[in-house]
């Protein structure tokens, strides 16, 4: 057999699950925050080096406060600040978007679309909400140059001759700057369907829910003579 054909039998036969943990530390050391969440989801033998080498790297848990912050605009890489110490990120796709939440590790962002996302900011993971367009007061149209715009029915009281009210035109870049005022996260999207999204957006403060994997947004009735909500906060009882 060729020195060739046994290399490649050896390594097909290797049980990367049974490396050390001596060794996988100081492979992990030397990894970028996104690669090193990576390398702890691969194996529950990994998961001790990693849970390790992550408590020295990052020790975040759900209940402490970081600060995700760029010291340059022009920056390629954030900064993530804990009250134990500060970490350097590969900066997340967060940068011409704005962002309307955050909450559980995850940040809320609104494209240049107004189309709104939920990004984990170590990971990189992105997940989509339900497009702008499935919120019950917003419509697409295009204008005579054929661009996307948005009509915005912003006046909550109803009309004799439209139900919604008179429909305001926003370019896509813009109607996110007056559409939403806050998201709130009922738990970690990581969760999946078990997490629920509430959306605070005009016309004032009307509320929308959706969950994780929704293609839709749900609008929740409010009293007739009632302006809105000004502020949302979900709290979980055991």
């Amino acid at each position: 057999m060729a020195a060739a054909e046994v290399s490649a039998v050896v390594v097909s036969d290797s049980d990367w699950s049974r490396l050390p943990d001596d060794m996988l530390i100081e492979v992990m050391r030397s990894l970028e925050i996104p690669d090193l969440l990576s390398a702890g989801a691969v194996c529950s033998s990994w998961r001790p080096a990693y849970t390790a080498v992550r408590r020295v790297r990052l020790p975040i848990t759900d209940k402490s406060p970081c600060l995700l912050y760029s010291c340059d605009a022009d920056a390629d890489d954030d900064d993530v600040a804990t009250p134990q110490q500060r970490r350097h990120l590969q900066a997340p796709p967060t940068r011409p978007r704005y962002t309307v939440g955050s909450g559980h590790g995850w940040i809320v962002t609104a494209d240049e679309l107004s189309n709104l996302q939920v990004i984990n900011p170590l990971s990189g993971v992105q997940i989509d909400l339900p497009p702008v367009t499935e919120l019950y007061n917003v419509e697409s149209f295009t204008d005579e140059q054929g661009n996307l715009m948005y009509n915005n029915y912003e006046d909550s009281m109803p009309h004799r001759d439209d139900p919604l009210g008179f429909p305001v035109p926003y370019h896509p870049q813009r109607l996110r700057l007056f559409l939403y005022f806050r998201v709130i996260l009922s738990c970690s999207p990581s969760a999946g369907s078990d997490c629920v999204v509430l959306l605070l957006h005009s016309p004032d403060g009307q509320l929308s829910f959706a969950r994780i994997g929704d293609h839709c947004w749900t609008k929740c009735p409010i009293a007739a003579n009632n302006f809105g909500i000004s502020s949302s906060l979900y709290q979980l009882y055991h």
